[in-house]
């Protein structure tokens, strides 16, 4: 973007020209006097710091940059300006500043080391941040998607100076600097006061800034940022520095001021007025973005954000969904550190540690990104909008934390810290996991709109980078390959297995299995038994993310064996975790379940396998005496994989499942809400609030729901966003589509039930699936039986009994009874007292088995509506003591819960 005529005005302060040296200067005067006269001189230094070069020079100092050898790090030191050496309001300034920002560890804020005097100069000693202000970015093509990302991250370091009661009060592109890591940082708070600071210290000198400042007078304020009250002579405040923000980023969105301003009295005046300024058309600026910068350039500081936070929250928060509307982890972010401070030119780098800069731009660099960016925007659909900066924002942080887990690994080994072994075991980690960031980007770049709604996952779920610096851990990891060639031949095995797990991820079912099977076909070629077990878990975990159970136990048995004769622990205990779950889903007896337990469960108790070995192992126990029909073991190994999920380091996102069935036994109504809401809160967090794994959870919570009408309101949340972000993910919302119809029907609420029963019918032709016929019937004929037509409705009910009546599992009995209660309310339609008591006392029997499996809501509706139409029968009959025996115990349910619900008796959905 080139700046031309639309360079701010007054961008630069006054300057006093009167010459002067600094301590520093002289000192370099010095080295250079010396090695001219005698060949040799001791390196430039101000106290215990090697001066290197100078960086950077303004109005309130100048920056070097230095080395310090007691911390082995390169730093940066401020020296106070040197016409300003004797200047006594200058060096209190510059010692508040330090003061100032020492009080602040925050990511987007530079960090102050130390304060050092030297011969009455003040010299602040900060880290040293490889990168370009930006105002230097701004000249470079973007976005406005690229200007929100780099100044909400700005944003935030301004609220976080706020919560320690400083205001910048000079805040402007040249005042932030974007380090090569991504991340931006506020520096130079050289005008900042204490916000609790009173009288002439808060106001700066007390007068109006304006233009006939003289030449020895301070422009306290950059005057084309200044706010119109800091322009007036009054305070700044935190309001204040939001101004001056939403000036820098309207001009990096615009691509021009936001106020004409051919003098100092023009802008005063534009400002006054709201006269904002917008770019052409071709920006393409987003209106919501325009009022909220507009906004923040309120003349009146009471009409801008209450706060820098809520400013922020506006800029990232999801937009077009109108519930669970919250900020997300942002993605603008383009980076969590891995160098530190301000060298604005020259990146003064680490020769032997530069966090693996080469390695990592093979899997991410600036063609990547753009690239990603690029397939994103062509899909062009809501959802491919709504995540395609998250996506990104997480590549970009996970990449620089792996850049500073290789810096820390090498100059940890620098420093004598650790040993070669133990670096090269980091080393093999990191390598481990640059293939998981690779493969994740390649899948990416073959996203399609049948792949985009498993993007998120494919991000989420490559394995964590902190892993590599859990150094207890990696030193009980079994012994890397020896020789170049064995390791090799490992490296290439473990890229074929990071290809596969992140095709599993994005739901390429066909591509994930042959890349698992070639993985697992390379590693038996080695030697190396360890990458054997790896590759079998692999394809075992594809296999299973399709349903393949029965394909999944050859490669867990295969790994489980190997893992033990390796002694890898945490896989052997992985891998005989996912063997009790495909035993318990083939329904195998529940004595496998009690075998595996007896060895792996003491096994599992191990260190290495707290953060998800045990917990998955808990949880799968807990699965298979549920299948057996044990609840209460089941809900016992439940609770003990919860406090183990609890106290891992790192959770996977799968082992949320554990709370998902925990939910499913938990009997109080409370609890059992706020562990649902806890899977919600979980799958947002890290997905999105419109994954569909969340809009899948935010409806199991709509099935734990008490109050119908509630529960109904959550049903339509997760069931009109799937059908707005997601309209090819008709399995998903077919089931949500049919459980919203049937709340429908409970509130009593025919003209929405029938027009939800007949938009379920719709998603489940459309999606094909074979498992949904007795689905289609059930909802078939609880339509039927509203519209009157109850003999077609009986039809579909048998069509359900001759499908389900043999199955034993409790998902295809619940079908069962459910169609047993309709044939039952068809009877009683059709005036057959007889045929409607017994197949309602059949449902009313068989229910309770169902409901004692666990606490889904649907099997007590269903047992509730059973006795209300048997009341009806039986009074029908002139039996009045059971029908009011009957109303009784619907009654019961009706009337649980800390409010309880209108308990709907005379008006019958069916």
């Amino acid at each position: 973007m080139q700046r031309g005529d639309d360079t701010l005005p007054f961008d630069e302060p006054v300057e006093d020209p009167r010459p002067a040296a600094n301590p520093i200067e002289m000192e370099t005067v010095r080295a250079r006097a010396e090695l001219a006269l005698f060949g040799r001189a001791a390196p430039p230094k101000l106290g215990r710091y090697h001066i290197i070069d100078r960086i950077a020079g303004g109005g309130m100092g100048v920056v070097y940059s230095a080395y310090d050898p007691e911390l082995d790090r390169r730093v940066a030191l401020k020296v106070v300006h040197p016409r300003r050496t004797h200047d006594g309001e200058a060096q209190a300034r510059l010692v508040l500043e330090a003061r100032a920002l020492a009080k602040l560890d925050h990511p987007n804020v530079v960090k102050v080391h130390d304060v050092v005097t030297n011969d009455g100069s003040i010299v602040i000693v900060m880290e040293l941040v490889v990168g370009e202000t930006l105002a230097a970015w701004a000249d470079k093509p973007h976005t406005w998607r690229d200007a929100v990302h780099v100044y909400q991250q700005a944003a935030r370091g301004l609220e976080a100076a706020h919560g320690v009661k400083v205001v910048h009060r000079d805040f402007k592109p040249s005042n932030a600097v974007i380090g090569t890591d991504g991340r931006v940082r506020v520096l130079d708070f050289g005008l900042a006061r204490s916000a609790e600071a009173t009288g002439d210290d808060a106001r700066g000198s007390g007068a109006p800034v304006s233009a006939g400042l003289t030449a020895t007078g301070d422009v306290l304020g950059t005057i084309a940022y200044a706010s119109p009250e800091q322009l007036r002579g009054e305070p700044a405040t935190p309001a204040s520095d939001q101004f001056s923000l939403c000036v820098s980023l309207h001009h990096a969105v615009e691509g021009v001021a936001p106020f004409a301003a051919a003098s100092f009295e023009e802008r005063r005046k534009n400002i006054e007025a709201g006269a904002i300024i917008l770019g052409d058309s071709a920006r393409d600026v987003p209106a919501w973005l325009r009022a909220v910068i507009a906004r923040g350039l309120s003349p009146r500081a009471a009409d801008r954000f209450p706060d820098m936070a809520a400013l922020v929250h506006e800029l990232v928060r999801p937009r077009g969904i109108r519930r669970f509307r919250t900020p997300l982890l942002v993605a603008g972010t383009l980076g969590l550190g891995v160098a530190a401070t301000l060298a604005l030119r020259g990146a003064s780098t680490d020769e032997e540690c530069d966090g693996g800069r080469a390695q990592l731009a093979t899997a991410w660099n600036p063609s990547v990104r753009a690239n990603l960016l690029k397939v994103l925007d062509a899909i062009g659909t809501p959802y491919a909008r709504e995540i395609r900066d998250r996506a990104i924002g997480d590549l970009d942080q996970y990449a620089s934390k792996w850049s500073a887990s290789h810096l820390a690994a090498c100059r940890d080994h620098r420093k004598g810290a650790t040993s070669a072994t133990l670096l090269d075991r980091r080393m093999t980690c990191l390598d481990e996991r640059l293939a998981d960031l690779r493969a994740a980007a390649t899948v990416i770049e073959q996203t399609d709109r049948n792949s985009l709604a498993n993007v998120m996952d494919v991000v989420v779920r490559v394995p964590p980078v902190e892993r590599c610096s859990d150094l207890e851990r990696l030193r009980l990891d079994v012994e890397p390959p020896e020789g170049e060639i064995l390791r090799e031949q490992v490296r290439v095995v473990r890229s074929k297995i990071a290809k596969a797990e992140a095709l599993a991820r994005s739901g390429q079912s066909e591509a994930a299995r042959e890349a698992a099977d070639d993985a697992l076909a390379a590693a038996i070629q080695t030697p190396y038994k360890p990458v054997h077990v790896e590759a079998a878990l692999a394809k075992s975990r594809t296999l299973m993310a399709f349903g393949e159970v029965q394909a999944a136990m050859e490669p867990l048995m295969l790994a489980r064996t190997t893992a033990l004769e390796q002694a890898m622990i945490p896989a052997a205990v992985e891998a005989g975790a996912r063997l009790v779950y495909a035993e318990s889903m083939l329904e195998a007896s529940r004595t496998n379940a009690q075998r595996d337990a007896a060895f792996l469960e003491p096994l599992s108790k191990r260190q290495s396998c707290a953060d998800f070995a045990r917990p998955l192992l808990l949880n799968n126990l807990g699965v298979a005496f549920l299948s057996a029909g044990d609840r209460a073991k089941a809900f016992a190994y439940f609770k003990d994989a919860r406090s183990a999920f609890e106290d891992a380091t790192h959770p996977d996102l799968e082992l949320t499942i554990i709370d998902r069935n925990l939910a499913m036994l938990t009997s109080d109504d409370i609890q059992r809400t706020e562990i649902s809401a806890s899977v919600v809160r979980r799958f947002r967090d890290a997905l999105g609030a419109v994954h569909p794994t969340t809009l899948e959870a935010i409806w199991n919570a709509a099935e734990y729901e008490v109050d119908p009408a509630k529960a109904y309101e959550l049903a339509q949340t997760a069931t009109e966003a799937l059908r707005k972000f997601h309209p090819t993910l008709v399995h998903v919302s077919a089931l949500a589509e049919a459980g919203r119809a049937y709340l429908a029907s409970e509130l009593s609420d025919r003209t929405r039930a029938r027009k939800d029963y007949t938009l379920a019918i719709a998603r489940i032709d459309e999606s094909g699936d074979s498992d949904f016929v007795t689905l289609r019937s059930l909802v078939s004929g609880e339509l039927a039986l509203m519209e009157g037509h109850p003999e077609a409705a009986r039809a579909e009910f048998l069509k359900v009994l001759a499908a389900r009546a043999q199955s034993t599992a409790w998902w295809n009995r619940l079908e069962v009874l459910r169609a047993e209660l309709g044939l039952g309310a068809a009877a009683l339609a059709l005036g057959d007292q007889p045929q409607a008591i017994a197949r309602l006392e059949a449902a009313i029997n068989g229910l309770p088995e169902v409901i004692r499996v666990n606490e889904y809501l649907l099997p007590r509706r269903l047992l509730a509506r059973a006795e209300r139409l048997l009341a009806q029968a039986h009074r029908a009959r002139h039996e009045e003591a059971r029908a009011e025996a009957y109303e009784r115990d619907a009654r019961n349910f009706y009337e649980r819960g800390p409010l309880g619900y209108a308990w709907v008796l005379k008006e019958l959905s069916l």
